[in-house]
């Protein structure tokens, strides 16, 4: 009796430590998270953002989205969201967006996680669901190509971040539908969202128009024919999601302005023929996904062993036994997929620019990697449920992986974020000084204004790889911030006079 109640206080303590740690690595992910948001409060104007905000002075709300799709693209969900933030907040709403789309990115994936938890019937749901959102969201901004375009960047924000919280979502309605259906709720919402979702997220670029399109194309075919009956039941979802998209796809590549885009792009860069388009695109995503994989290693692996441990942890004994063969199936299925989409997003960049896109184009295509991995390490973690039996040294040996792989990496972030807040606030300081300026400059009736070089205001803060207004009034840059603030012409200009232009538009291109 004494050796019996030793063994169950030992495997009591052993599960309580389990949790513990699991709330251990959602608090320290938590950090570096805060500091991401903390560092949005620093981030101004940049670029395209005075285009926009010209376009709402100038012609007003409907006005610019009618302006825009005639003359610039289709993007008309990201630019009508982007445009309303701008109708609501003034300039003043580029220092919250970060913090709240990062809010609601969190929140939507960790829904997915949860309602695909519940599907897969583990012990605990929220509290890993949580876990391994912020593995993802922190994933992202870590290693991302260009985070600063992509999520900071307010222009960049609508058009690369939106849509991935809004196909989350759609994803979390997959395991919803199904569990709604098994407990015998209504449907109908679902199914109707979903065709939403899918209409919303199209309308933020053309690159998640053609990837969405792709991608439940291909999901479609494969549960209608699948031989897993299961898998045909979530074919409302999809095909609504479908629809949403096809229909999101015609309008934007229907907008007269994509014709003005791309004469601007042709002007310097000849379009490729199909099958150098086609060559170069397959090359391009098999080195993204590779290069990630080799240069960073320990990313790929955190993203893969630590849903394994939770889901090895979590996961109730399966009824049945699965072999081998089943996991690499599905795990190889998930990258075929994934690869996929990959090239689906890659290639209108690749149509538009005759080159790799930008790196903020990229954004969508990250985080298909990186899901990827992570799905890839909890099926493996549920197909090996029925292998063995429960035992809490192995579960302790999962808690122990996920600190180790964690802790170091978030406590490295949340340092190197933290102390980059002194040049972002110094930076903010100085745009709000320039911004000052030019509005008193416009109410003296000084309309044709010529700036100082401010190097700390032309950084750009967070926001990398675009300039600031150059010493050519005609530049786009110019002429949007000209107008914005209402004035005539507006120029920068070096003490040294050794300042050209291209050292600041070079890199600089309209969304």
């Amino acid at each position: 009796m004494k050796v019996g109640s030793t063994a169950v206080r030992s495997s009591t303590g052993l599960q309580s430590l389990i949790p513990l740690c699991t709330i251990a690595c959602t608090i320290a992910l938590a950090f570096p998270l805060i500091a991401y948001g903390y560092l949005g409060i620093f981030t101004r104007y940049v670029a395209d953002d005075f285009c926009a905000g010209r376009n709402l002075a100038i012609r007003g709300f409907w006005g610019s989205q009618i302006w825009t799709y005639q003359n610039h693209s289709g993007r008309f969900f990201s630019y009508f969201t982007r445009i309303g933030a701008g109708l609501i907040g003034g300039d003043q709403e580029t220092r919250f967006v970060p913090a709240i789309f990062l809010v609601c990115w969190l929140a939507a994936t960790t829904w997915a996680l949860f309602e695909l938890t519940k599907l897969l019937k583990w012990r605990l749901r929220l509290l890993p669901s949580l876990l391994l959102a912020e593995i993802l969201i922190f994933a992202m901004l870590r290693t991302a190509p260009d985070p600063g375009q992509s999520f900071y960047w307010q222009a960049g924000t609508f058009t690369y971040t939106a849509p991935i919280i809004l196909i989350t979502a759609f994803l979390g309605l997959v395991p919803h539908f199904l569990t709604a259906e098994d407990n015998g709720r209504s449907t109908t919402l679902s199914v109707v969202l979903a065709g939403t979702l899918g209409l919303c997220a199209a309308g933020c670029s053309e690159t998640n128009a053609v990837f969405q399109c792709a991608g439940l194309a291909l999901a479609v075919v494969f549960c209608k024919w699948a031989p897993v009956v299961r898998a045909r039941r979530i074919l409302p979802i999809l095909y609504s999601g479908l629809l949403g998209s096809i229909l999101g796809f015609i309008v934007v590549a229907a907008a007269p302005g994509n014709a003005v885009r791309e004469a601007g792009i042709r002007a310097y860069t000849p379009a490729l023929t199909k099958t150098t388009l086609l060559q170069k695109t397959l090359a391009a995503s098999a080195g993204y996904i590779f290069d990630f994989l080799r240069v960073r290693p320990l990313a790929a692996l955190t993203l893969f062993a630590v849903p394994l441990a939770l889901t090895r942890s979590e996961q109730l004994q399966s009824a049945g036994r699965t072999c081998w063969r089943s996991a690499i199936f599905v795990i190889a299925g998930a990258w075929i997929l994934a690869f996929f989409l990959i090239f689906s997003g890659i290639l209108p960049g690749m149509h538009a620019f005759s080159s790799m896109p930008p790196d903020r184009a990229l954004f969508v295509d990250h985080w298909i990697m990186l899901l990827t991995l992570m799905l890839s390490g909890v099926v493996l973690g549920w197909l090996a449920s029925p292998w063995y039996a429960d035992s809490w040294v192995l579960r302790l040996l999962a808690a122990g992986c996920a600190v180790a792989l964690i802790f170091p990496w978030s406590a490295k972030s949340a340092r190197d974020n933290f102390a980059a807040t002194r040049d972002l606030r110094m930076y903010a300081v100085e745009w709000d000084n320039e911004d000052a300026k030019l509005r008193r400059m416009k109410s003296n009736g000084e309309l044709q204004v010529t700036l100082p070089w401010n190097a700390s205001v032309a950084s750009n803060g967070n926001i990398d790889q675009i300039g600031w207004i150059s010493d050519d009034p005609t530049y786009f840059i110019n002429t949007c911030t000209a107008d914005y603030y209402g004035l005539k012409s507006l120029r920068a200009q070096r003490p040294d006079d050794n300042y050209h232009s291209q050292e600041t538009t070079h890199q600089a291109s309209p969304e």
